[in-house]
């Protein structure tokens, strides 16, 4: 990385300090309308955090909501100079991975809070209100309450978003079409270009690796009824696409292109 990208601008005055990758912040600083713990209280509420959200003390549903309270509770410390928001959401996204939710992964709360970017700042920081004769700790339970119901009702959205996408018929249907074009090339990626041609039986192979898993090159030769010299050649472009992966002698499996993902899953992001 450039050493300049690690120069973080402290004030208007154009003060700045050189950030060290990974080292919790040594100075204190302000986060829009937060002014977060001081170096001194941070390590304090860090080692709080550790104690309170460990896995193995909590169990079943709890880890749920332990995962909502604690992915404000580290924006709230905000332990680094730079990237605690970015390391704030990778933590949330792993921690609900370790927590055994199945499925995670394919749906993720970083991908929810981006999709509702203003909404996401306003719930985190109405739970940065102080406590005001609703809790015992210094912050705000009614404040907390509201976060976790955008928690939830964010998971909930991508569930079910995710559900719908991956309905077999309606997937089967997507497709179809999106092979059918790519061969009469009638399809442009975001920037508006044009996809080159695909052969129709790309989408055989597609379908087959979707449905059926990894697949061996003679099994997927002996499917498409075509000669080896077709079937390598189909084969590589898929690759070169990002639509499957070749990898050595391994069996041929399923990948995800961007612009495939553009058309098959609308309104991911």
């Amino acid at each position: 990385m450039p050493q300049e990208m690690l120069d973080i601008q402290l004030s208007e005055k154009g003060d700045t300090v050189r950030m060290v990758p990974g080292e919790l912040r040594h100075l204190g600083v302000r986060v829009g309308q937060h002014t977060p713990p001081t170096v001194e209280q941070m390590h304090t509420y860090l080692n709080d955090f550790e104690r309170m959200y460990r896995l193995d003390r909590i169990h079943g549903l709890s880890r749920f909501f332990a995962a909502a309270a604690s992915h404000h509770r580290l924006m709230w410390i905000h332990p680094f100079m730079d990237g605690s928001g970015r390391t704030g959401r990778l933590f949330t996204d792993q921690y609900l991975k370790a927590a055994g939710f199945g499925g995670y992964g394919l749906w993720s709360m970083s991908r929810g809070f981006a999709r509702n970017v203003s909404a996401y700042y306003e719930m985190l920081g109405a739970a940065d209100h102080p406590r005001e004769g609703d809790g015992r700790g210094e912050l705000s339970d009614s404040g907390l309450l509201r976060w976790t119901r955008f928690f939830a009702e964010t998971a909930l959205d991508q569930l079910q978003y995710f559900s719908a996408q991956l309905e077999p018929e309606r997937l089967s249907e997507r497709i179809d079409i999106y092979f059918e074009m790519r061969s009469r090339r009638a399809l442009s990626d975001s920037q508006g270009q044009t996809l080159p041609e695909l052969r129709i039986e790309a989408r055989d192979v597609y379908k087959t690796l979707r449905y059926q898993g990894d697949q061996q090159r003679a099994d997927i030769q002996a499917r498409l009824g075509v000669g080896e010299r077709t079937t390598r050649s189909l084969l590589s472009q898929m690759a070169k696409e990002g639509l499957i992966t070749l990898d050595g002698r391994k069996p041929v499996s399923l990948n995800l292109s961007r612009h495939s993902i553009e058309f098959l899953f609308p309104y991911l992001w």
